[in-house]
C-alpha cells in the first residue's frame, strides 16, 4: 500500500497560496475601477425622472422622517444630516443612487452612525417616490 507524499500536499498548497492572492487582488482591483467609473458617470436625467422632481422626492422623504435635519443633493448622491436620539448631537450619512447615471432602485449607504436604520429608511422612501412618480406618468400618458 503506497503512501501519498506529505512533502507533495504541502508544496501544493504552499503555491496555491499566492495564486488565489493574485486572483483576490486582481478581482479588488476590477472592482475599485468599476466602482470609479460608476461615481463618475454623470446623472442622466432622461429616463423620466427630472432633477427638480427627484429633489421635490428627496425633500419629502427627509420630511417623512423627523430625525432628518437637512438634505442635500449632489447628482443622485444624497447627504442627510440626522439629530441623534438624545438631540445633542447631529450626525451623517450619504445615500448614492447612482446606478452608472441611472436611477435604477440601486443604492449605497454610507454612514456615521452604523447602528442606525434611519438612512435605510429614507433610501426606501426616495426610492419609493421615484417609483410612484414613474408610474403616476405611466397612467397619465
Amino acid at each position: 500500500m503506497a503512501f501519498p507524499n506529505p512533502f507533495k500536499a504541502i508544496a501544493g498548497v504552499v503555491l496555491a497560496i499566492p495564486r488565489a492572492i493574485s486572483r483576490h487582488a486582481e478581482e479588488q482591483r476590477r472592482l475599485r475601477e468599476l466602482e470609479a467609473q460608476r461615481v463618475a458617470t454623470p446623472p442622466d436625467y432622461s429616463d423620466g425622472i427630472s432633477e427638480l422632481e427627484f429633489q421635490g422626492i428627496v425633500d419629502q422623504a427627509g420630511k417623512s422622517i423627523p430625525r432628518i435635519k437637512d438634505t442635500s443633493i449632489d447628482g443622485f448622491v444624497v447627504r442627510i444630516l440626522v439629530k441623534s436620539q438624545s438631540g445633542i448631537s447631529i450626525w451623517s450619512a450619504t445615500v448614492d443612487f447612482n446606478d452608472f447615471g441611472k436611477l435604477t432602485g440601486w443604492y449605497k449607504i454610507r454612514s456615521e452612525n452604523s447602528d442606525s436604520n434611519i438612512p435605510e429608511a429614507f433610501a426606501r422612501e426616495v426610492n419609493d417616490g421615484v417609483n410612484e412618480l414613474r408610474k403616476r406618468k405611466v397612467e397619465n400618458a
